[in-house]
């Protein structure tokens, strides 16, 4: 289905527009008129959806709705007066605003409900239905102060009754559709920009305690989550001539803000690979066929903020061309690292690296040398 199209569908106030069509129509025909016409499309539109629509597009707005309905059928049955053909729309809304309300207090039992079903789509439907409650909140919350101000209206001078010119009709039977419309238009407007700006998230994969991904999430909700995900990275050492390059870190940092560490290291994004993800970070030393990244060792590296699979990494340099293309930062022989490991000065993936590093790729270049 084309994505604009699945935008529109997955709208939960279009849910509504049986209710705001009735409210409109009801000042051109009779009330019982337009009760038909509205409770024949709420069957029709959630017949359509049930059938022909995608089976992870839900419409959960059309449930209150039909409700609203059969209630309403109640107030037709027992009414012998002119009551409902003057205050049909009013009646409508107080009957939408009573449901809503009603179903609100299920809320979070249904989601529980829901987390705990094995469906096909079941990501899909807990989010679907989510946003359906948080357009019916929304719908109450609007249709309750509108409501409000009715009965104020009512009260006042010469306006006990239905008027004649114009206003009343107005007041009765447009302000209500209108502001259904505005919570339509609204929504669409708020998932176009989630849209948007989804399409240009970052997307993390997820692990499981095996390291094997299980799904993903988005950076920036992992960044501000208060559960620790599991999520890989690469980093890579540059040793040159038994020395470690060591740059500072960002100030933004996670981990170890403006700490030293290697001069290389990322998130493996969603649908990346490790070693596509080392290839894009070490700029142009992939120019360089001799300086050639080398696995080194997998690690969990684990504190109160993150949870990370790191993947070592690490290049040697033997020529002072090679070492020109790195910029802002320095080499440190193992000795000055030695001395000052203590010193709080490099980051806590530096601290846990180093003895494996001193005892394979710096021991080598020892010997080498």
């Amino acid at each position: 289905m084309h994505t604009r199209t699945e935008k529109i569908l997955n709208n939960q106030a279009i849910g509504i527009t049986p209710l705001l069509l009735s409210m409109i129509i009801d000042i051109y025909v009779s009330h019982i008129t337009a009760f038909v016409v509205g409770l024949l499309l709420s069957l029709a539109l959630l017949g359509v959806f049930h059938l022909f629509v995608r089976k992870d597009i839900y419409q959960f707005l059309l449930l209150p709705t039909i409700a609203t309905y059969a209630c309403y059928s109640v107030f037709l049955f027992f009414d012998t007066g002119t009551y409902l053909e003057i205050y049909s729309p009013i009646i409508v809304e107080v009957l939408l605003v009573s449901i809503l309300g009603f179903t609100g207090f299920f809320r979070r039992s249904m989601l529980w409900r829901v987390r705990n079903l094995h469906l096909r789509h079941q990501v899909s439907f807990r989010a679907t239905l989510t946003e359906a409650f948080f357009v019916a909140e929304i719908l109450q919350t609007l249709y309750t102060f509108y409501l409000f101000i009715v009965l104020i209206y009512t009260h006042l001078p010469k306006t006990s009754t239905y008027d004649d010119d114009g206003f009343g009709r107005l007041f009765y039977h447009y302000t209500g559709a209108a502001i259904g419309v505005l919570v339509i238009v609204y929504e669409h407007i708020r998932l176009f920009v989630m849209s948007r700006k989804l399409k240009n998230e970052v997307w993390l994969p997820v692990l499981n305690d095996k390291g094997r991904v299980v799904g993903r999430m988005a950076y920036s909700a992992g960044k501000n989550s208060r559960i620790r995900h599991y999520h890989p990275i690469v980093r890579v050492a540059i040793v040159y001539k038994g020395m470690l390059y060591m740059t500072q870190r960002a100030k933004d940092s996670i981990v170890s803000p403006e700490l030293l560490d290697h001069p290389f290291s990322r998130h493996v994004l969603f649908h990346h690979s490790r070693e596509n993800t080392v290839h894009d970070i070490i700029g142009k030393l992939r120019e360089d066929a001799s300086a050639r990244p080398r696995f080194m060792i997998h690690y969990t590296f684990e504190n109160n903020k993150v949870k990370q699979l790191v993947s070592l990494y690490a290049i040697s340099l033997h020529t002072e061309e090679q070492l020109r293309l790195l910029t802002g930062g320095k080499p440190w022989t193992a000795g000055q690292i030695e001395a000052n490991l203590k010193a709080n000065i490099f980051s806590e993936y530096f601290c846990k690296e180093f003895p494996y590093l001193q005892n394979t790729i710096l021991l080598a270049e020892r010997v080498r040398s």
